[in-house]
């Protein structure tokens, strides 16, 4: 930025400024931001001030004020040629983009390519343009601009570079990614790779694992082996996988989600129900595969495939809502009947082949709240390793926004720190904390609830406690719903909500199963497979049972079971 003063006043006045800002933090441009504009008020007309002004430009575009972003770099455009009207022109554009101008803030940022001075400016220039391209859809422009950015990039902001253009990558269909990968790599012919092949090749190991696309996998390995990194052994693994699908008799798929210690143990108390609703060991007609998938949507088209091959006629799964939103969207890929253990935070409609079974989290957390007076905005301490339809509050805020301080057990704040917070109410969502949690309400003269996850406690919760339930639930295992008597009697403790859950789904299944043909269909009969998939989802619309998480019997028209959620006190549920 080597515009002169027009006087020597001005430039001892405005170097120290510029000077600051340059080397400043993001607070500490914004502190300058006064001195800056009575500079230009003092020196209307001087030399330095279109620079100034571009700075005050930058200022207002961080703090969000497009308006007076513009009028400024208006402004700085109107001056000499130089950096400050390449500044003014850089804030113009952003102003574009952010307003969501793609194609006007793209031709008016192009020209500026590799001229700016300033790295921090160069680093705004390249990620505008990136975004830009990116919202206007242009994709092969996007993946070039997004190499410009990375060579440009100073190598103190390398890496945040890279994670930004790694979540950018996610908005780019594959068939771009790959058509732009072979031009740079020539095909795979041995190509340098750079870090933006690295990068892409990332991106489309995400995609061939989420779709398990085994053909996807195939090229990657032949072709970008090299540049797998710790997606190589997945990769190659799903490459060797056939890409036919198959129902072999009557058989069930359960896929079971790996990753945190609430992941698996959901996992094993729902495997638990669905061999007790499918009576396996046993000489039950039903047979159950499996496969594991990480926790939340990663990797799920790869299981997912692997579970067809396995002869599935349907699957249950989904223990959280980011899971089980993939896993709607997997089943209507492959016209698969799912059986979905949790509500999905989005499911586009119609989904013929989707079927919810589980809670909505954000419709148990506000009923919860209600109950316990929290009013909106007011924080809830939340305790427990997952949320009522294993979900966080975190990753699934209550409807009226009022955010939730998490803890795990082990972590709970002591009453001076929670008191401190303005927490309106403590919740326990899967009864695991509940003796600690009772005496810090308690103290605290906080309200108490419990959530659908919670194990049996009639003995443990005080009078004012509020406890969700629904179906058998909550369990008072002294006096248990006579629907229980089976599994009490194989000598099992009071069933979780989740193993509940998986019975559930087990009984419904089975029915669902029970009159498609016991042969495997041939290699390739792929009209066969989408018969008998349609079959399994027609039974399980008509499937009716005596379920243990709902007074209804299956699913409704819109292929969801009704469940009519109930708040109870403590006091009334024990003299039920």
């Amino acid at each position: 930025m080597a515009t002169i003063g027009s006087t020597q006043q001005t430039e001892l006045l405005a170097r120290p400024l510029v000077r600051r800002w340059l080397y400043g933090t993001g607070a500490e441009r914004q502190g300058l931001d006064r001195e800056l504009a009575r500079f230009c008020e003092r020196f209307p007309t001087d030399e330095l001030t279109p620079l100034v002004l571009g700075l005050r430009a930058r200022n207002a575009l961080e703090r969000g004020d497009l308006g007076q972003a513009r009028g400024l770099a208006l402004r700085a455009a109107l001056g000499p040629a130089g950096s400050a009207r390449d500044l003014g022109t850089l804030v113009l554009g952003a102003v574009e983009r952010r307003a969501g101008r793609y194609e006007q803030a793209l031709e008016r940022l192009k020209p500026l390519v590799h001229k700016m001075i300033e790295p921090d400016a160069t680093a705004l220039l390249d990620e505008e343009l990136v975004l830009g391209a990116v919202g206007a859809r242009r994709w092969d422009e996007a993946l070039r601009l997004m190499g410009i950015w990375l060579r440009e990039t100073d190598p103190a902001a390398a890496g945040a570079a890279a994670g930004s253009i790694e979540a950018l990558l996610e908005r780019v269909p594959s068939a771009a990614l790959r058509r732009w990968l072979d031009v740079a790599t020539g095909g795979g012919a041995g190509t340098e790779p750079g870090e933006l092949q690295r990068l892409v090749v990332g991106r489309l190991a995400a995609i061939a694992q989420e779709k398990g696309d085994s053909a996807l996998a195939q090229l990657l390995v032949d072709r970008y082996r090299a540049l797998l990194g710790t997606r190589g052994e997945a990769v190659a693994r799903l490459s060797t996988q056939t890409s036919q699908d198959r129902v072999a008799g009557r058989t069930v798929g359960l896929l079971l989600a790996l990753g945190d210690f609430a992941a698996r143990r959901r996992s094993a108390e729902v495997a638990a129900g669905v061999a007790f609703g499918l009576e396996l060991p046993g000489p039950a007609q039903g047979r159950l595969v499996t496969r594991e998938a990480p926790a939340g949507a990663s990797g799920l088209g790869e299981a997912i495939s692997a579970l067809c091959a396995d002869g599935a006629a349907l699957v249950v799964a989904g223990v959280d809502a980011a899971q089980a939103e993939r896993m709607a969207a997997l089943a209507q890929e492959h016209a698969l009947p799912v059986v979905l253990l949790a509500a999905p935070a989005v499911l586009l409609a119609p989904a013929p082949f989707a079927f919810v079974l589980g809670e909505d989290p954000v419709r148990l957390q506000g009923m919860l709240r209600a109950s316990l007076g929290a009013s909106d905005g007011v924080p809830l301490l939340s305790c427990g390793s997952a949320g009522p339809a294993g979900v966080t509050p975190a990753t699934s805020p209550p409807a009226d926004g009022a955010r939730a301080i998490e803890r795990s057990c082990a972590d709970l704040p002591a009453p001076a720190e929670l008191r401190q917070s303005g927490a309106a109410a403590v919740v326990d969502w899967d009864g695991s904390c509940v003796p600690d949690l009772v005496a810090l309400a308690a103290g605290l003269k906080l309200p108490l609830g419990i959530g659908l996850g919670a194990s049996p406690l009639a003995d443990e919760l005080p009078a004012w406690a509020q406890v969700l339930g629904a179906g058998v639930f909550p369990v008072d295992p002294r006096r248990p719903d006579a629907r229980l008597r089976p599994w009490l009697q194989a000598g099992r403790g009071a069933p979780s909500w989740w193993a509940a859950l998986g019975r559930d789904a087990a009984v419904l299944a089975r029915q669902a199963v029970e009159g498609l043909p016991e042969d495997a269909t041939k290699d390739d009969d792929r009209a066969e497979v989408a018969s008998r998939r349609k079959l399994a989802a027609r039974a399980l619309e008509r499937a009716a049972a005596a379920l243990w998480t709902t007074e209804a019997r299956g699913f409704d028209g819109r292929r969801r079971v009704p469940r009519s959620v109930r708040v109870l006190r403590a006091a009334d549920w024990r003299q039920r």
